[in-house]
């Protein structure tokens, strides 16, 4: 996976500047959101550091809000019509519901505490974006056109902890689209990049 520590000193996003936008919002996230300090009933035990998904989503949210091109429209939680079900990504960024022609990036969050969970979240949440690189219509008539990127992030997780999860879910992820980003981001100021397709071809030769 390719090591980002700012997005303005790469080439890669210069063809792409709403991922490169992506990228240096994620980049902006303060350690604070990555990980938070819960308290007993007394407020007397700080001790409790827990991964809380929605706080560092929330975050993520205003720091790609202030980046992003004003033409476009960021929303959380927006539903879709898809293969005959509703599904939500954890954002979008589009033209907006009744502009098909500017749907840029959907996007999945998960902590690494979720990346080898018996329910399989995150091969679930590649699934589901797997949806959103797929031209489909619904049976009211309306035209749903693919996503330019579709993009998981795992926060919390390295390098390392993301070739793991795909080594150990290799057969799980042959049908699911190689096109998809996966980043890696540990800590503030620093996360990993590549597609689905390069990390399965890592791990095979």
């Amino acid at each position: 996976m390719k090591k980002f520590i700012n997005v303005r000193k790469f080439k890669e996003f210069e063809e792409n500047p709403n991922l490169g936008n992506l990228v240096e919002a994620i980049l902006s996230i303060d350690n604070k959101y990555y990980k938070y300090s819960s308290c007993d009933s007394d407020a007397s035990n700080y001790n409790n550091v827990e991964q809380r998904e929605r706080i560092f989503a929330y975050e993520l949210y205003h720091q790609w809000s202030m980046v992003k091109q004003p033409k476009l429209i960021l929303n959380g939680e927006l539903g879709k019509y898809i293969e005959n079900r509703h599904i939500f990504p954890d954002m979008a960024l589009h033209g907006g519901q009744d502009n098909y022609d500017h749907n840029e990036i959907v996007v999945e969050i998960k902590r690494e505490s979720q990346i080898n969970t018996k329910d399989n979240g995150l091969v679930n949440d590649l699934n589901k974006l797997s949806t959103y690189l797929i031209d489909d219509k619904s049976p009211d008539g309306a035209k749903f056109r693919s996503y330019r990127n579709a993009v998981s992030i795992i926060y919390g997780a390295d390098d390392v902890e993301i070739k793991s999860f795909i080594i150990n879910n290799r057969e799980s992820l042959k049908e699911i689209n190689k096109d998809i980003i996966i980043i890696a981001t540990p800590k503030s100021g620093v996360l990993y990049y590549s597609t689905l397709g390069k990390l399965l071809e890592t791990i095979n030769h």
